[in-house]
């Protein structure tokens, strides 16, 4: 009976795999999908898989050589200074591409297995198949992301068909900037995944405080559900005094956790990326202009590549500041049922709700260096102001 019901929370729903399809598939194909979604059931990537990875990293190599070749010829007699800068650009690039690669690929491959499982497990003790509201959200806020950095690299095949950049420029744009969006933007949409499903037992605890289940009107904002929704749709299933509002939340809380553990290292990767390709670029540019080299199209695709990471990681950095704000929410709202009962069930359920948060805190820290939320950009933006000042100085002063 224990291996059946196991087997069971193994399987998972089709209509979850569906919401994560659309990055399964390209990431597949760019051979840095974490696990092989099949027959509803979730693995470690497979040894053919693997192989495949190793290949794209391989030739990912031969592409670098001829690129630094390429660079060498044209820059190194007269102008070392400016070839050394590009050499340091590209392997910042192609560093953080092996690195994300080899760590989605070859690593963790059970605990990404697990994620997917809680996830679902989520879905079914919170009964959201019910109402395909939050699915219906998360799948299309999956299929329009992956088909934005889709079309970003058709762009630059229409750019490479055109004569406009080299196959060496065309190709490590597709492996490592594609791959590596794709990364970022699945990181960030999983915490809102996480998110809407906190927000959504704030609508069934605030459902019980306001004594009005079924109000509410059927308002979105931006394809984004609205909290009247929200309570509508959690008042239609849900009732505080028998659901098992603590075992969502703890559960959610469980999945999250493991979440940070296995995205951490993506979430320094981006930060780096963003602090060393900014400063790099502006010292290309100060040396460009220098040396009287300037190249439009290679400064537009250096400032595409700021501007994608740039969004990403905003996109990523708000949602995890919404996530927290919202559990804090969900304490207040258990202080607030507290207040009403002084003794009972319902208030040790909102009191054991309370504990959980106090237990797993739901801020996202960077090794115990950072916390990601709203304010990080805005202090890593400060420290490359200051850098930039530097550069300015050496530059003209």
């Amino acid at each position: 009976m224990g291996s059946v019901e196991y087997l069971s929370k193994d399987i998972l729903e089709e209509g979850f795999l569906k919401t994560f399809y659309p990055y399964h598939f390209f990431q597949k194909i760019l051979g840095s999908c974490r696990v092989d979604a099949r027959n509803r059931f979730v693995t470690a990537p497979t040894i053919w898989q693997k192989v495949y990875t190793t290949l794209c990293l391989v030739i990912l190599i031969f592409v670098f050589v001829r690129f630094i070749i390429d660079y060498y010829e044209q820059y190194n007699s007269d102008k070392p200074t400016l070839f050394y800068l590009v050499t340091a650009m590209v392997t910042v690039k192609l560093g953080i591409y092996f690195s994300n690669l080899i760590h989605v690929r070859f690593f963790n491959g059970e605990s990404n297995m697990k994620l997917y499982i809680k996830m679902q497990e989520v879905e079914r003790l919170m009964k959201i198949d019910k109402d395909k509201t939050l699915n219906s959200l998360q799948y299309r806020v999956n299929l329009g992301t992956v088909i934005f950095v889709a079309v970003l690299a058709f762009v630059h095949l229409i750019c490479f068909v055109s004569g406009i950049i080299n196959v060496t420029s065309f190709y490590t744009y597709v492996c490592c900037e594609t791959t590596f969006t794709l990364e970022i933007s699945h990181c960030s949409n999983i915490v809102l995944f996480f998110a809407m499903r906190i927000r959504y037992i704030n609508a069934i605890i605030s459902n019980h405080i306001n004594g009005n289940t079924n109000s509410g009107s059927a308002d979105t904002v931006l394809g984004i559900p609205t909290t009247n929704y929200l309570k509508h749709v959690a008042g239609k299933i849900h009732d505080f005094k028998s659901s098992e509002t603590e075992i969502y939340l703890r559960e959610i809380m469980r999945g999250f956790d493991s979440y940070k553990k296995l995205y951490r290292f993506q979430s320094v990767l981006i930060s780096a990326k963003l602090f060393l390709y900014i400063l790099l670029s502006f010292e290309l540019i100060l040396l460009s202009m220098k040396y009287n080299v300037s190249n439009g199209i290679q400064l537009t695709m250096y400032s595409s590549v700021i501007l994608i990471d740039f969004i990403v990681a905003l996109f990523l950095c708000v949602r995890c500041e919404l996530f927290t704000r919202w559990v804090k929410e969900t304490k207040l709202l258990s202080i607030s049922v507290m207040s009403i009962y002084v003794d009972g069930p319902i208030r040790e359920k909102a009191k054991r709700m309370y504990n959980i948060i106090e237990q797993m805190p739901p801020n996202f820290s960077i090794y115990d260096m950072w916390e990601l939320n709203a304010r990080l950009l805005l202090s890593m933006f400060n420290v490359i102001t200051s850098f930039i000042v530097t550069l300015l100085q050496f530059a003209y002063l």
